[in-house]
């Protein structure tokens, strides 16, 4: 990892080589420590990270496959919750944090998912069809930019989206 500058706004961030030493750590969702994602399974730490709006919590996962099954986790429960367009889907995924996620990152992100998935952004997703399940998951990494940095294929994923209507035990990090 690299520590640099963004030129346009100042703010420091890092940046994963292409190679990471081992042992690496995984968040291809970039999902933020809550009371509710910490007791995920495969969640070895958390790590305060600067991002363009300031200092933020993150969690990461001791493989790719369960940091991007809590992905497909949590946006499954999402969706069940009737978040189940691209639209809502990724607006509830995303969170009410305006200046982190503002309306052009979000239309970014939404058209993504329609290219990725094949749905229009106000078509009903099925909970429980795995390959649009497993499409979202890529798309998810694609827009948050983790899909080339933990090179995830096509298989691991699915694999992730199959494990993710499976409950499993909560991280053993939870329980410190």
């Amino acid at each position: 990892m690299v520590l640099e500058v963004d030129k346009g706004s100042g703010v420091p961030f890092i940046k994963m080589k292409k190679k990471p030493n081992l042992p690496l750590l995984y968040n291809v969702g970039n999902i933020k420590s809550t009371k509710t994602t910490r007791p995920f399974h495969g969640v070895v730490m958390e790590k305060i990270e600067e991002t363009r709006d300031g200092p933020k919590t993150f969690l990461y996962f001791d493989t790719a496959i369960n940091a991007a099954r809590a992905v497909t986790y949590t946006q499954k429960k999402l969706i069940e919750e009737g978040n189940n367009t691209i639209d809502s889907l990724v607006d509830a995924y995303l969170g009410s944090d305006m200046k982190e996620n503002p309306s052009e990152n979000r239309e970014g992100y939404k058209r993504r998912l329609e290219q990725d998935t094949g749905l229009n952004r106000f078509d009903e997703i099925n909970p429980e069809d795995v390959n649009t399940l497993a499409k979202i998951n890529k798309g998810t990494q694609l827009a948050e930019g983790t899909y080339k940095r933990y090179n995830m294929k096509d298989k691991d994923i699915l694999e992730a989206v199959k494990k993710a209507f499976t409950e499993l035990p909560d991280s053993e990090y939870s329980k410190q």
